[in-house]
């Protein structure tokens, strides 16, 4: 045999292999739980045994050196032994006190809707059920079984039961007790409902419903076999007598409460002043009646203004012999407007041809069928001032913001230095060396507002009140007599203020759309929508969006600026300028050769090639996110 088993029988004679029952008891008491199987010992005639007969446990102990009986933990029973709750198999003995209960959900539940308006009861069908032992045989090893019989419930007594429930959940309307008996006589086991708030009835904003369209549209007619092409343009108009829209009156609504007695309030009704001009009469029942024939109009935001438009048609071009034209109302041009004209109006004006070296002003939305070329366009001329102070201020914010932070570190390096130098220097020197752009800025505010008051439009309390700060940034020897940080921290209060004036005046919305522009200036404080084959060298501005419609529309060279979004096809090429995009919130592109992006405060280039990018800026977190849909990761910050 060798050497290594006969060192392993030595070892195993020498161990004490002990077969008493006093440890086999004890290690079957420290049996790791659960036990996975249950399973019938049948004892030995001196084992002890457990065993449950009509219902009743019995616990025989064991003789002599018979095995004492083991009662099994059930994990669904709650059982003591002597007062203490079993976890773990347990020896047990004749004289024990072994308790038992069922682990049962609650009898019933009660619940809230999200928004406490509702309150809920459902009953469990333990509810109706009494647990007895089970009758089993028995055995060394033993676990106990319970078994479900009907229960006969107190209805009134479960009822008030329930009731004091609720009470306690804070419930505060009436409870619906005769549902709560019916489902107790009568169980379905369904949420049911027992209480219910009173919900608010909403307030009724004023509204003014339109029976016009407010755009043009393009339809194509057959005259002789041919198609029209000239008078392509369909523009909205109503007859004398006809009912041309309806206004509703606000209306307040109702409050209400939740179940918990919570008061709730309906807001507050949108409000709407409605004025009519000469052309138009309100009836005391809200109806808008136009008085003589046109193109009916609505402008304003809170206080609107309903007229009827009168239209002046020229059926030429607009050249050296009809002059320049200057209209109150709309202008139809059905030809093109050619070299060095003007034509203003104080309603909306349709090119249906090309414009040519002119200037194109009016006051509502400026719709062209053809190509601008080198010409400069503006639609709802004194709200697009308003527009582009509005992004000069907020770039003067963001540049007034990062001079102050930049003069405060500069400050501590300093003091670390023990070196020391007067305000206005240091202002003056972060001025001329970093945010050169401040002055700039400040000078074309200045420019803008100069031109409203030849126009004889008084600035508001608002703008003067941020020249009066920004006087001392026209220059930079007005900076370098500023003596303390109080004119910086004044201004960054009266840009917020003015930022939140501009915007309660940008709501009106005029828009510019056209089918391509060459070297042109293109602004209006609504959107733009090029509808053709782009823009080349072309300046842009929109108070809103930008749109370019078709899937080959390009951008080449110029300035794309808008305060919300650019949505653009092809942008660049590989030769040639660059052009440079701005938007307040997101710039989406099809294709890209190359382009300057610029978001509030941040700048990116690109010069390669790109498909299907979406940029978006957080205003929040001051990030521009990339979420284009082509993306495999999901958030790529820039």
């Amino acid at each position: 045999m060798p050497n290594q088993e006969k060192q392993l029988l030595q070892l195993i004679k020498e161990m004490e292999l002990s077969t008493r029952n006093e440890e086999i008891n004890e290690k079957i008491s420290k049996q790791p739980y659960p036990l996975e199987v249950e399973y019938e010992v049948p004892p030995n005639e001196n084992d002890g045994y457990i065993e449950v007969r009509d219902n009743e446990l019995f616990i025989i102990n064991s003789t002599e050196n018979g095995a004492q009986p083991i009662l099994k933990f059930n994990p669904n029973i709650r059982v003591t032994i002597n007062g203490f709750p079993q976890r773990k198999d347990t020896p047990v003995f004749e004289n024990d006190t072994i308790e038992f209960q069922p682990i049962i959900p609650e009898l019933y539940s009660i619940s809230l809707s999200d928004d406490h308006m509702v309150c809920y009861v459902q009953l469990n069908k333990e509810l109706f059920q009494q647990y007895l032992l089970k009758n089993k045989k028995r055995s060394l090893l033993f676990m106990i079984e319970l078994e479900a019989i009907p229960k006969t419930v107190n209805i009134n007594e479960i009822c008030n039961q329930i009731i004091e429930d609720l009470m306690k959940k804070g419930i505060q309307v009436q409870i619906n007790t005769t549902r709560i008996i019916q489902e107790l006589n009568e169980p379905t086991f369904q949420r049911l409902i027992v209480a219910e708030g009173l919900p608010i009835i909403p307030s009724r904003d004023a509204k003014l419903e339109t029976y016009f369209r407010m755009v043009p549209t393009e339809i194509f007619d057959e005259v002789n076999g041919k198609i029209n092409y000239k008078d392509r343009l369909k523009i909205p108009s109503v007859q004398a007598g006809e009912v041309i829209a309806q206004y509703y009156p606000p209306k307040e609504g109702k409050s209400g409460f939740t179940v918990l007695g919570k008061q709730l309030l309906p807001k507050p009704p949108k409000l709407i002043e409605l004025r009519a001009k000469s052309r138009v009469k309100i009836t005391d029942d809200g109806k808008c009646i136009a008085i003589q024939s046109g193109r009916p109009s609505v402008t304003g935001n809170y206080i609107k203004y309903i007229d009827i438009l009168e239209t002046y048609v020229i059926d030429s071009d607009v050249d050296i012999q009809t002059g320049n034209i200057y209209f109150t109302g709309d202008v139809i041009i059905k030809g093109d407007v050619k070299d060095d004209m003007q034509v203003e109006a104080s309603g909306s004006i349709y090119i249906y041809g090309n414009v040519y070296h002119s200037r194109i002003t009016a006051l509502q939305n400026v719709f062209i069928a053809g190509t601008v070329m080198n010409s400069n366009i503006s639609a709802g001329q004194q709200s697009i001032l308003f527009s582009r102070v509005y992004k000069l201020v907020q770039d003067l914010q963001i540049s007034f913001q990062k001079l102050t932070y930049a003069y405060h570190q500069l400050e501590k390096t300093m003091e670390e230095k023990n070196l020391n130098f007067d305000f206005g220097y240091i202002l003056f020197i972060l001025v001329d060396t970093k945010y050169k752009n401040i002055i700039k800025h400040v000078q074309e505010i200045y420019s803008i507002l100069a031109k409203q008051l030849d126009r004889r439009m008084s600035p508001t309390i608002h703008f003067r009140i941020i020249l009066n700060s920004l006087a001392q940034f026209k220059d930079r020897e007005s900076v370098r007599k500023i003596e303390s940080i109080g004119p910086l921290t004044s201004i960054q209060l009266a840009l917020k203020e003015l930022v939140i004036q501009i915007e309660s005046l940008i709501l009106e919305e005029s828009s510019v759309q056209f089918k391509s522009s060459n070297l042109s200036m293109i602004k209006t404080n609504g959107n733009i929508i090029v509808k053709g084959s782009g823009v080349v060298q072309t300046d842009m501005f929109s108070g809103k969006d930008i749109v370019f419609k078709k899937a080959d529309s390009v951008i080449r060279g110029g300035k794309v600026e808008a305060l919300k979004s650019i949505r653009a096809s092809i942008v660049g090429t590989d030769t040639g300028q660059a052009p440079n995009l701005y938007a307040g919130e997101l710039i989406s592109m099809k294709t890209v050769y190359q382009c300057k992006l610029r978001f509030p405060g941040k700048i990116f280039n690109f010069d390669e090639f790109k498909e299907n990018l979406t940029l978006a800026y957080d205003k929040s977190n001051d990030e521009v996110k990339d979420i284009s849909v082509n993306l495999e990761q999901e958030d790529v910050y820039l």
